[in-house]
Order: structure tokens, then sequence, then C-alpha cells
């Protein structure tokens, strides 16, 4: 191994030690650099939804945490329809073909994981991997996406396990 190869390895193992912690969006995650946040207005059938996004851009990777709020009536709908619809939506919006998709749980919250096929720049086909969990009125949705040999990675394993929600949403 490299010199530089070891400081990455120890840059890397730092960081997870001290997850991106969003205070507002009640989760933490360890995330491979510092993430840059932008809130976008995205149209929904229930109206209009603020999703808060966090990124860290790695070039040919990128890892994405977001968390949104739904109007209360969402208490309403079941969880699994509203998780499937995210699904779905995810996997149109970037013009992907689902590959895998199971149920999970982060403690009672229910979620779903997905991995799928999705073009990148260049005519090249990447990878997606996605863990979407709904707490109540809140969404939470944790990706990576890119070249297949860094998503589908043990530090691309590491990044979806490491979500956690640090306060669940009240009854």
């Amino acid at each position: 191994m490299t010199f530089a190869c070891m400081i990455l390895a120890a840059t890397l193992a730092v960081q997870a030690d001290k997850p991106f912690v969003s205070q507002a969006g009640t989760f933490k995650v360890a995330m491979p650099s510092a993430p840059k946040e932008q809130n976008l207005k995205v149209p929904t059938e229930i109206g209009e939804i603020e999703v808060h996004l966090f990124v860290a851009d790695m070039g040919s990777v990128a890892y994405f945490t977001s968390y949104n709020d739904y109007p209360a009536s969402i208490r309403n709908a079941p969880p699994d329809n509203v998780l499937e619809g995210c699904v779905n939506g995810s996997i149109t919006q970037v013009k992907g073909t689902l590959l895998n998709k199971k149920d999970i749980k982060l403690g009672a919250i229910p979620g779903k994981e997905i991995e799928y096929t999705m073009p990148l720049p260049g005519n090249k086909v990447g990878m997606g991997r996605s863990r979407i969990f709904l707490d109540k009125t809140r969404l939470y949705q944790v990706l990576i996406v890119g070249e297949k040999d860094k998503v589908m990675s043990k530090s691309g394993d590491d990044f979806l396990k490491s979500f956690d929600v640090t306060k669940q949403i009240s009854p």
C-alpha cells in the first residue's frame, strides 16, 4: 500500500468515526467528506414538498442523504404504499432499471433497500443503491450512485449502513 493510500484510508476511518449529523433532520451518517446542503421544492401528488439534500461528490461516485416532511395526512396511508411510491419515483427520476428490492427496518422504522442501473454521462452505465425509510411523516433517503465498482464496494456498504435516526418523529 502506498503512503498516499494509507493516508486516504486513515482519513476515511477518522471521518467514519465522526459522522455528519443533521440536528434539523434528526439523523447521522458517515459521509466521505463534508456534504454540501441543498434545499429543493419538489412537486408531488400531495403538493409541493421541500427536500433537504446533503451531497458528497467524489467524482466517480456521489453520496446523498436527504429528508423531507410530508403533511400529517400521510399517516393515513400504509407506509409500504408510500415507500413503494418513493422507490418507483427514484427509479423513474434517474431513468434507471431496478435490479433488487427488499424490505428493511431501522429499529421500528420501515424501509426499502434497492439496487438499480442508471445511465451516466458518456453513454456509460452506472449503479445506484438506496435505502429509504419512512418515520411517520418524515422520509429519509440514503443513496450512493456512480461507477459500479465504487457503488458495490465495502465503503458503499459502510456508508449505507452508517445511517441512523437520532430522534424519531413523535406519534
